[in-house]
């Protein structure tokens, strides 16, 4: 089965890809997937695509959520890293490596959908009712990203 990415990298991949470029490996590209899409074989960089020269982030827990965080560090801080944006509602782990930090709202501070995704089915999905009103300056995802693309200081 092809796959439908151009160019794609497991996250717990990305700090080795970074190091010793090129890599190959073979996987899926999404959880939600059959059984024969985990013997796709994947090259990055993959065959007329570029290698990472920025990292953007809304998860920045790498250094302490993967095993050998110091290597992430080090792939950050690679020259072939030109530009790291993150979007976060605390300062904490891999937002210190940043040149823009994008405050955002907390899940208790939005309305949203969410879905059952422990039993990998779907069987449900619910609404979120927004539990508190937004603390500070800090913007849903949608509109601190729409800022920064205008440049505007909203």
């Amino acid at each position: 089965m092809e796959s439908k990415w151009t160019q794609f990298i497991p996250k717990c991949l990305v700090a080795e890809a970074l190091h010793n470029s090129p890599l190959s490996w073979y996987g899926n590209s999404t959880f939600t997937t059959t059984g024969p899409d985990q013997f796709n074989k994947y090259t990055y960089p993959a065959k007329g695509c570029s290698e990472i020269h920025m990292v953007f982030t809304d998860t920045p827990c790498w250094t302490t959520c993967w095993n050998d965080g110091n290597s992430f560090i080090k792939a950050l801080m690679s020259e072939k890293i030109e530009f790291v944006l993150v979007k976060h509602p605390w300062m904490e782990n891999d937002c210190n490596f940043a040149d823009i930090l994008l405050p955002v709202n907390t899940k208790m501070e939005e309305e949203d959908i969410n879905w059952d995704l422990e039993s990998g089915q779907y069987h449900t999905i619910y609404h979120e009712a927004k539990a508190i009103e937004p603390y500070a300056e800090t913007y849903s995802d949608w509109r601190s990203l729409a800022c920064w693309q205008r440049g505007l200081a909203c």
